[in-house]
């Protein structure tokens, strides 16, 4: 079994922080979880949350437009952010003499972005958006299934019914008083997770992170959207969905756990034994041997589960 030693520990401003020290090699982890996705837009316009994945590599009062990107590759590091229905993680791996520099540009973006936000740099973002989901979404073989699929399982009002990346017509309508809202009520220091893990002495890394983020001021930690909570299908239902694609694809869809429950974790370590190298090429090579199909894949998300 697997025994990760680490600390955890609270700012006073609601920050949760863990240190994971880790000497073996000179490098550090920092993941920023924001717990807010897709399913905490409420009624607010769909891909709010996916937008601001893009919005806070825009700049901040400190860090000019583009160089979050520039400081991190230019120390030998990596970054890089993703969003689900229900949370939003940031992450940069980079060399431990750099470490300081990762916490100061985190900070700098939760607690210095509105400052800087500015018309312009929205509506570059949204037309990224728009050419992302046409691109990826839209015009894509095989592109809207997912999307589909969420409307099959999950019913009407629920926050998982809409797509991560929000519709077309929602994305183009965003305006600044939409993101500032989102940003108050969401990116605050109450509604994060801080993980470091690396080669670093926690007491030093302790007071960096005080420094840089202990005088960050925000709202309370929002509630959690009330209509997210597991729920079963009574019937089995079907649809087919024609497209321009020379071969049919087919899913299997059945509704999961909430996120960040222990069930959860449990539906994650079943999906990744069922995406593991030996039971993945052992059934995706009897599927192609039999010709049955050219691709097997197994996503498991929080209230999903796909095949």
């Amino acid at each position: 079994m697997i025994n990760i030693q680490y600390e955890r520990y609270f700012l006073d401003n609601g920050l949760e922080v863990i240190l994971a020290p880790d000497t073996q090699n000179p490098i550090v982890a920092i993941n920023l979880l924001y717990k807010t996705g897709s399913a905490n837009e409420g009624s607010r316009k769909s891909g709010l949350a996916h937008l601001f994945e893009h919005m806070m590599f825009q700049g901040s009062v400190n860090v000019p437009k583009g160089k979050h990107f520039h400081y991190i590759q230019e120390s030998g590091g990596s970054l890089n952010a993703n969003t689900t229905f229900d949370r939003t993680v940031y992450f940069d791996k980079l060399p431990s003499s750099h470490l300081e520099m990762g916490l100061w540009l985190e900070s700098d973006r939760m607690g210095y972005f509105l400052p800087a936000l500015v018309e312009e740099t929205l509506a570059n973002q949204i037309d990224v958006v728009k050419n992302e989901r046409l691109e990826n979404y839209d015009n894509a073989p095989y592109g809207l299934g997912f999307e589909k699929i969420l409307g099959l399982v999950f019913p009407e009002n629920h926050p998982y019914r809409r797509p991560v990346i929000g519709y077309m017509k929602d994305i183009l309508s965003i305006d600044l008083t939409d993101v500032r809202e989102f940003f108050t009520t969401f990116y605050t220091p109450a509604n994060c997770t801080l993980v470091i893990h690396g080669d670093f002495e926690s007491a030093e890394v302790k007071d960096l992170v005080l420094k840089y983020f202990g005088s960050i001021s925000g709202s309370p930690k929002p509630e959690p959207p009330a209509s997210v909570k597991q729920f079963f299908m009574t019937e089995t239902v079907k649809d087919v969905y024609v497209d321009r694609v020379h071969l049919p694809k087919l899913y299997f869809a059945w509704p999961s756990v909430k996120a960040f429950s222990r069930e959860d974790i449990e539906f994650a370590l079943i999906s990744d034994y069922l995406t593991g190298s030996k039971i993945r090429d052992f059934t995706k090579n009897s599927f192609l041997r039999m010709n049955l199909c050219n691709q097997l894949i197994f996503p498991i998300i929080p209230g999903n589960i796909t095949v």
